[in-house]
């Protein structure tokens, strides 16, 4: 039996980006909540005044709005998150 981790393994996956996230939302292959989720953690992770823009653009974009319009389980979540990084955004910008 071979180990598939190790010291000189890399176990970590590269982060997919928001367009990325963005991409798979729309064609159904991510669900809305691991979307709005993978949205948190790119912005977690990469605290940056362009990050934060490019995460708000793909979550005010009109077709990422419109799933979550018309989502009542993730409809709060999503408002959430827009609520936190709209501010964020603001203060990254001084």
């Amino acid at each position: 039996m071979t180990s598939e981790s190790g010291p000189s393994s890399s176990k970590q996956e590269a982060m997919p980006t928001a367009l990325e996230l963005k991409q798979r939302l729309l064609s159904g292959t991510l669900e809305a909540g691991k979307f709005i989720d993978g949205i948190m953690q790119l912005d977690q992770s990469t605290p940056s005044r362009e990050h934060s823009l490019e995460n708000i653009q793909i979550l005010t974009s009109p077709e990422v709005a419109s799933i979550f319009e018309n989502d009542a389980r993730y409809k709060f979540p999503y408002l959430n998150l827009l609520s936190l990084l709209l501010p964020s955004w603001a203060d990254r910008s001084r």
